[in-house]
């Protein structure tokens, strides 16, 4: 059964391949959806307020961390580089340069100066230039 199975694929016509696509599952489909909704949420997000540069941060600290089964779980589904694929290619589509790298100091760190202080409370402000993250 194995052996005419195999040799009824092999006998297949090129042109009749296409019928013989892997269906994806609805959910597969859903899942899909939403990501490129979501990365085109962020991407006309980042058009509204005409950031020049998009800074995509690399989940690899987050994923080792041991916090409990349901977060593992839920760490070890997460299809990240498919997110990562997406920002990207629509960041370049929307003239948006982009890149990845270590989150390390970035929320303690000013954009324009690069001068590196602890925020106090909610809102951050950066004693050298002025800007507070509301602005941002």
């Amino acid at each position: 059964m194995l052996f005419q199975l195999l040799l009824l694929i092999i006998c297949i016509p090129i042109s009749s391949i296409g019928r013989f696509r892997i269906n994806h599952t609805g959910s597969e489909r859903r899942v899909r959806d939403l990501r490129h909704k979501a990365t085109r949420q962020v991407i006309k997000f980042c058009q509204q307020k005409q950031v020049g540069t998009l800074f995509i941060g690399n989940p690899h600290g987050v994923r080792r961390e041991n916090k409990g089964r349901h977060h593992n779980q839920r760490m070890a589904q997460w299809e990240y580089g498919k997110d990562l694929d997406y920002l990207t290619h629509k960041s370049k589509q929307a003239h948006i340069m982009s890149f990845t790298g270590s989150e390390r100091g970035t929320s303690s760190r000013c954009p324009v100066c690069e001068h590196r202080h602890k925020p106090k409370g909610r809102v951050w402000r950066c004693k050298n230039v002025g800007l507070s993250d509301i602005e941002t």
